[in-house]
């Protein structure tokens, strides 16, 4: 089964980050536009849903950016980048849906987890460690080769994955390869 993204064929808006860092596009209504391009009521949406995120608005503070279609294309770009089938922006309900995107920055910016979402499960979120340990499982590492990749004891990796399987319900490997594949971990 092939499933397209959100927008090419439905009502709702897909949000996806380009190769310029910062800088989104999106398909809705059966085409690619430009973020800004998008009808005002969703990027008002999508802006409001960025102003409430204190920790992000704290780092654009911090590093000095104040234009607030910046502001919140960054957010966006942080925050819905991922390219999938799951609508970032419901048009029926005016939902935003926040996800997990790696950007190619992971582990390297220093607004990771307060500009960006954290992995969600249920209730809780994965750690970056965590998030990290899960990919890693994921494409297949052996415990002694995450282990050494994160710098850790292996005991301490043991244990590391052990909350890793209970945090996302899995019982093995395997079930955390699955639930990271569904929830962008890996590609």
């Amino acid at each position: 089964m092939c499933l397209l993204p959100a927008g090419l064929v439905d009502a709702n808006v897909e949000i996806f980050a380009t190769e310029i860092y910062g800088k989104c596009k999106a398909t809705f209504q059966g085409k690619v536009v430009e973020f800004w391009d998008l009808p005002s009521e969703i990027t008002s949406s999508i802006e409001d849903e960025a102003l409430a995120d204190k920790k992000a608005m704290a780092t654009f503070k911090e590093d000095g950016v104040t234009e607030l279609r910046t502001i919140v294309e960054s957010w966006a770009w942080c925050n819905l980048g991922r390219y999938d089938s799951t609508p970032d922006y419901t048009t029926t309900t005016g939902e935003v849906r926040k996800e997990f995107y790696d950007c190619g920055r992971r582990g390297k910016c220093a607004n990771e987890f307060r500009r960006c979402s954290k992995v969600v499960v249920g209730d809780t979120y994965l750690t970056a460690r965590e998030t990290e340990c899960a990919r890693l499982m994921a494409q297949g590492f052996a415990d002694k080769e995450i282990a050494d990749e994160m710098g850790l004891q292996e005991v301490s990796m043991i244990s590391l994955s052990q909350r890793v399987r209970e945090k996302v319900g899995a019982r093995n490997r395997v079930d955390v390869a699955i639930w990271a594949n569904k929830n962008g971990l890996i590609d």
